[in-house]
């Protein structure tokens, strides 16, 4: 009876110990590092593919509305926009050193570009900056979503959409700022200010201002030192049109 004992003993102890193995396993596999699903995520050859192909490793989304799926990676938001089943977008909000990735291997091309013309290096996009984006890729259009009579809306965010080369197959690329940021608050107010005084006000009130190309050169020099707080890179980024 005391060796069946020990040999009870010693198969649970075996059982547990594999069990365990197994368990960590497992988790090892379930919680892949967040830095190495955004390296995953954030690649070329991303756009265009199965929307399921991508959920195998990052999981289901958190969030649906309409073609727009997002998804929680660790503590980074991650948002696809699709057509149909294939993934057109990817956006990547809450910018920090844990939730980034490299915009360079997207514009590999334009940004080597010839030995008689080269790009400057835009490095990393945590802490990457409306106007060194733009030096190294030429102006977007930049628009706000709310300059006044905003609602409820928080106050909105200013968006600067850039429009690729054939070579990199017209890709684009839209930045964000929002207002969480005392650089992003103080440009945003600034350029208001600036609007009012070249259009009036009422062109503010009435969506005017978006017509004069004159405040939107204002606004690529406001927040030319402000830091990006989303990115958006891929294909059919929705458009904003002004009603000229």
């Amino acid at each position: 009876m005391r060796w069946n004992a020990i040999s009870v003993f010693v198969t649970i102890s075996i059982v547990s110990v594999i069990a365990m193995a197994i368990g960590v396993g497992i988790g090892r596999r379930l919680n892949t590092s967040t830095s190495s699903q955004l390296e995953m995520v954030f690649q070329p050859d991303t756009l265009g593919a199965e929307i399921q192909y991508l959920e195998r490793t990052i999981g289901p989304p958190w969030k649906i509305w309409g073609a727009v799926r997002t998804y929680k990676v660790g503590e980074c938001v991650v948002s696809i926009g699709t057509q149909g089943t294939k993934i057109d977008n990817l956006r990547l909000e809450n910018i920090s050193t844990r939730c980034q990735f490299d915009l360079t291997r997207f514009l590999h091309a334009i940004l080597n570009g010839s030995s008689s013309d080269p790009k400057p290096s835009l490095g990393s996009i945590v802490g990457l900056t409306f106007g060194q984006f733009e030096r190294s890729m030429g102006m977007g259009r930049i628009r706000a979503d709310c300059l006044g009579n905003c609602g409820n809306s928080g106050g909105g965010g200013v968006y600067d959409l850039w429009g690729g080369y054939h070579v990199e197959g017209f890709l684009e690329v839209q930045l964000e700022a929002d207002f969480s940021s005392k650089a992003a608050g103080t440009a945003f107010s600034a350029w208001g200010h600036a609007i009012e005084q070249q259009t009036g006000k009422d062109s503010i009130s009435t969506g005017k201002y978006e017509c004069d190309t004159r405040n939107e050169a204002v606004a690529h020099r406001l927040f030319s030192d402000v830091p990006i707080a989303a990115i958006t890179v891929g294909y059919n980024i929705p458009k904003y049109l002004p009603h000229c």
